[in-house]
C-alpha cells in the first residue's frame, strides 16, 4: 500500500497535480450481457455505462434505487426516452434517461436515499449517461 502511495505522489508531482484517465474496460468486465448500453446491478448498487463498442466508458459508479414496496423493475429495456430537466410529482429528476413504461428512469438523485422505483445516480454520471444514450439503446437491471 505505502509503495501504491508512494507512486501515485510521484505522479501527482510530476504531472502537476492531473492523472491520467482510467484505461476503458471491455463490457465483459460488468455481470450483463455484452449487447446493453447500460449495466446496473441492485445489489452491489452500482452501474456501468457501455459505449456502442462494447467498452465501460463510465463505471462501475454508485446508484441507490427503490425502497422497500417501490422496488426498481429488473430485466432487460430499452430506452423510451430522455427529459434533461424533468419535474415530477415527488421533485426534479435531473438528466432523466426513461427505461419503462411505468416511468422509471436513470437520473440525477440523492445516493443517500432510496427511490420510488428509480435509479439515482450521481449528477455527473446522470449526466454523462443521459448525453451517451439514445432512445432505443439496450438497459440490463440485474438483481
Amino acid at each position: 500500500m505505502a509503495v501504491v502511495l508512494a507512486v501515485l505522489v510521484v505522479v501527482l508531482l510530476a504531472g502537476g497535480g492531473a492523472l491520467a484517465p482510467a484505461p476503458a474496460m471491455a463490457a465483459g468486465a460488468t455481470p450483463c450481457t455484452t449487447a446493453v448500453r447500460v449495466c446496473v446491478q441492485l445489489g452491489a448498487a452500482r452501474a456501468w455505462l457501455i459505449d456502442a463498442h462494447g467498452t465501460v466508458v463510465r463505471g462501475p459508479v454508485p446508484i441507490t434505487a427503490g425502497a422497500p414496496g417501490m422496488a426498481t423493475p429488473r430485466g432487460r429495456f430499452t430506452v423510451q426516452r430522455k427529459d434533461a430537466h424533468h419535474m415530477s410529482p415527488y421533485g426534479a429528476m435531473p438528466w432523466s434517461v426513461f427505461f419503462d413504461n411505468r416511468g422509471d428512469a436513470l437520473h440525477g438523485g440523492n445516493l443517500h436515499r432510496q427511490s420510488r422505483g428509480c435509479i439515482h445516480l450521481a449528477p455527473a454520471d446522470a449526466e454523462a449517461f443521459y448525453n451517451a444514450l439514445s432512445v432505443g439503446d439496450r438497459v440490463e437491471i440485474l438483481p
